[in-house]
């Protein structure tokens, strides 16, 4: 059976740690809907306190990346296998790529797998749906690693509904937490080695803010990726005049380092996070060197000037563990032989 995958050919195909073959070379078969696994290392769920279970990422694909139109869609039209779900073996059928179309699927076959305030609407549509699409075909993939390029690939096009700034960055942040080295991502991803620092950078920036004491109204817009609008803070801390403000510095294994106090750090950084989930700093407002510099000035006049020192302080030292996800273990991939896959 030919394998009708899209991709770019601008990807490398040679992870580290192992010799993979051709994407067009991976197997394709025809699984059932009920044994295959949603994803609980996928970027889209990267802000859960813990791993989550298979019904709370369905609640969470349900309430955050409109299944539901999805879902009444194949109901209507069909399933269309011209982009394969993605499958690797992980523990078990692991689909790490097609999340929100196996949800879609899982939910006609049994709407009672959604919430209990939605499972009327998942039945209307399982119940008008022309098709009962209990079996798919799917591409197996030898690994997570030997998948990366495409799914960079995929998520970086139009085919599929993109990643937030902060998908993006856990992503990446993944890769690390496996072993893997900034020029090994590099090359994997085909991402500039200055964007992976950058990218690394954001992912710890996201678990500190989300571990600073906020009001609870700011608490629940930034523990949002989809409503926090952290292409701002990006772009703001991109400043060098926010970096110093801030004593940052990017740092390869650790994200970024301060060299502020540890209270004014947490202070600074409080200041500017909430007004930018309360619409005070935005792209609009603070796009100018000159803004920026007014924007600091005022910071300054409200907390006094700041003091330094030369000890950097690491960012997991502001990262409360019980608000963030615990990184993935720092395992490189082994060469062993795999046992087979069951997916009939």
């Amino acid at each position: 059976m030919e394998c009708l995958i899209h991709i770019s050919h601008s990807c490398r195909w040679q992870p580290f740690g192992e010799r993979t073959l051709e994407p067009s070379t991976w197997p394709i078969k025809t699984v059932s809907v009920t044994r295959l696994k949603l994803d609980p290392e996928n970027p889209r769920f990267a802000t859960s306190a813990k791993r989550p279970t298979q019904p709370e990422l369905i609640a969470d694909l349900i309430q955050h990346e409109d299944v539901a139109s999805l879902a009444r869609d194949i109901a209507r039209l069909g399933f269309f296998p011209n982009e394969l779900l993605v499958v690797v073996n992980d523990g078990g059928a692991i689909v790490v790529e097609g999340n929100r179309r196996l949800a879609a699927l899982k939910l006609l076959l049994n709407p009672e797998l959604a919430p209990a305030n939605s499972q009327k609407k998942f039945q209307q549509y399982a119940d008008s749906s022309r098709y009962k699409i209990a079996r798919i075909p799917v591409v197996i993939a030898p690994s997570r690693t030997a998948a990366v390029p495409l799914i960079i690939a995929r998520h970086k096009g139009e085919s599929v509904k993109a990643w937030t700034p902060v998908m993006q960055s856990r992503f990446v942040q993944s890769r690390f937490d496996h072993g893997l080295s900034v020029d090994e991502i590099s090359e994997e991803t085909g991402l500039e080695k200055t964007e992976i620092l950058r990218q690394l950078r954001d992912a710890k920036l996201y678990d500190v803010i989300r571990s600073l004491p906020l009001p609870d109204d700011i608490e629940a817009i930034v523990h949002d990726p989809r409503s926090f609008p952290f292409t701002t803070l990006r772009r703001l801390i991109d400043y060098s005049s926010v970096q110093t403000a801030l004593g940052m510095q990017t740092d390869e294994k650790k994200g970024f380092t301060t060299s502020l106090p540890a209270e004014r750090f947490q202070q600074v950084l409080s200041k500017i996070v909430a007004d930018i989930a309360t619409d005070k700093v935005t792209s609009r407002t603070h796009n100018t060197t000159v803004e920026v510099a007014a924007y600091l000035a005022e910071i300054e006049r409200s907390f006094g000037k700041a003091r330094k020192s030369k000890k950097q302080t690491p960012a997991d030292e502001f990262v409360d563990p019980s608000r963030v996800q615990p990184p993935a273990s720092k395992k490189r991939p082994k060469k062993k032989k795999r046992l087979a896959l069951r997916l009939d």
